[in-house]
């Protein structure tokens, strides 16, 4: 089975160069392969994120140098 958000994270990592470019410190809302949004914050992502996208189907990370991650997801509620 295939990790959560998984395509979100491969996207992010693949494309990081470019993505630092245009939001270094930011905090950017991925769905897919697409970033659909960048924010000063992680509760504005969030925020944007939720109204638009069900949960459990954004990713949400702090675009910053170096290799340390931070991401942020939405919840997956599993009955």
């Amino acid at each position: 089975m295939a990790a959560v958000l998984e395509k979100e994270y491969k996207y992010y990592m693949n494309n990081k160069k470019d993505i630092l470019k245009k939001y270094r410190d930011k905090f950017i809302v991925i769905v897919g392969e697409n970033i659909v949004g960048g924010y000063d914050s992680r509760g504005d992502a969030l925020y944007f994120a939720s109204q638009k996208y069900p949960v459990g189907e954004f990713f949400v990370h702090r675009v910053i140098d170096g290799d340390e991650v931070q991401k942020f997801h939405s919840r997956v509620y599993v009955e």
